[in-house]
C-alpha cells in the first residue's frame, strides 16, 4: 500500500503545479500610445524650398530663382530669402551673377488664409493655402483679378548639377519664348526632331541635326563641362585639333525640362530656346 500512496501523492503534487501555473494572469500587451497629430503650424514650422511659380507677369523659374526659400519659426516670425539675377554689362563680370534679398516677416493664418507682415513696415501679403503633407501651396490675387501660384516643399535640397544629369529628347521648339516653332522638328522626316542630349557627372554630349544638302546631317559636339556660380550657364570644354574650346550655353532645368538657349545665325537677331525632356517625343 506505501508505494500506491506515494503514487497518488506524487500525481497529486503535479495536478495542483499544474492548477496554480494555470491561474497566474496572463501580461497583458503595454497600451499602444496613439501619435499625435501635429497642428497646422507644426507642420508649418521649418523651411521651405520654392519649386514652383505660376505668374503670367513672370517669365519661368531660372536656375537662381530657385533657390529662394521661406523659413517659419515657431514664435510667429518668418524669414523669405529670395534669389534673382543681376547681370552685369561689365565685361569682367559674371553674366549670370545671381544675387539674393532676406525679408523679415511675421506670419498668422486661420485655415483658409496665410498672412504675411513685413516687420517694421505696413506691407500685407494675404494668400490662399494649402498645406498637405511636405508641400505648401501659396495663391495671392492681385486687385486686377490676376493670380500668382507659389509652391514650397519642406526640407527639399536644390542641386542643379544633380536634376540635370540622364538622356535627354528635343520635346519642342521655341523662338524668343514667344514663338512656337515645334512643327520644325517635324520636317525633313523628322530630321531636327533626333536632337539630344546626354549629361553625366563628367560629360556631355549634344547631339545636333539639321538638313543641309538634300540630307539629315548629324553634329555631335562633346566634351567636359562645369556649371557657373549663378547656375544658369554651362561652360563646354573640349580639344579639337591640339587646340582647347571653350563653348557657354544658358539654360535652365526645371519640372522634368532642359531648356537651352542662345542667338543663332540667320535668325535675323533672334534667340532660339530648346526644350528637352527624358521621354523621346519624336521617333
Amino acid at each position: 500500500m506505501k508505494p500506491l500512496y506515494l503514487i497518488i501523492l506524487f500525481a497529486g503534487l503535479l495536478l495542483g503545479s499544474c492548477q496554480k501555473g494555470g491561474d497566474e494572469p496572463t501580461p497583458k500587451p503595454a497600451p499602444i500610445t496613439p501619435t499625435p497629430t501635429p497642428t497646422p503650424q507644426q507642420q508649418l514650422v521649418g523651411k521651405w524650398q520654392l519649386i514652383g511659380l505660376e505668374d503670367p507677369n513672370n517669365e519661368p523659374l531660372s536656375n537662381c530663382s530657385r533657390k529662394s526659400y521661406i523659413t517659419f519659426a515657431a514664435d510667429g516670425t518668418a524669414t523669405r530669402t529670395l534669389y534673382r539675377y543681376t547681370p552685369s554689362t561689365s565685361a569682367n563680370e559674371a553674366k549670370d551673377a545671381c544675387s539674393f534679398t532676406t525679408e523679415a516677416k511675421t506670419y498668422s493664418f486661420t485655415t483658409q488664409q496665410l498672412v504675411l507682415n513685413n516687420i517694421g513696415g505696413t506691407a500685407t501679403e494675404v494668400y490662399s493655402y494649402t498645406l498637405a503633407s511636405n508641400t505648401l501651396t501659396m495663391v495671392y490675387k492681385a486687385n486686377n483679378g490676376a493670380t500668382q501660384t507659389i509652391t514650397y516643399q519642406k526640407n527639399y535640397v536644390y542641386d542643379p548639377a544633380k536634376e540635370i544629369l540622364g538622356t535627354w529628347y528635343i520635346n519642342a521648339l521655341w523662338r524668343n519664348d514667344t514663338y512656337n516653332y515645334s512643327a520644325d522638328l517635324e520636317k525633313f522626316n523628322g530630321c531636327r526632331g533626333q536632337q539630344k542630349v546626354i549629361i553625366t557627372k563628367d560629360s556631355i554630349i549634344f547631339h545636333q541635326y539639321r538638313y543641309t544638302k538634300n540630307e539629315c546631317r548629324e553634329s555631335i559636339y562633346k566634351g567636359t563641362y562645369t556649371l557657373s556660380e549663378g547656375l544658369g550657364i554651362i561652360a563646354v570644354k573640349n580639344r579639337f585639333k591640339g587646340k582647347t574650346n571653350i563653348g557657354l550655353r544658358e539654360f535652365r532645368v526645371g519640372n522634368g525640362t532642359l531648356e537651352f538657349w542662345g542667338f543663332v545665325d540667320g535668325l535675323a537677331g533672334d534667340y532660339e530656346n530648346e526644350y528637352y525632356k527624358h521621354e523621346q517625343k519624336y521617333k
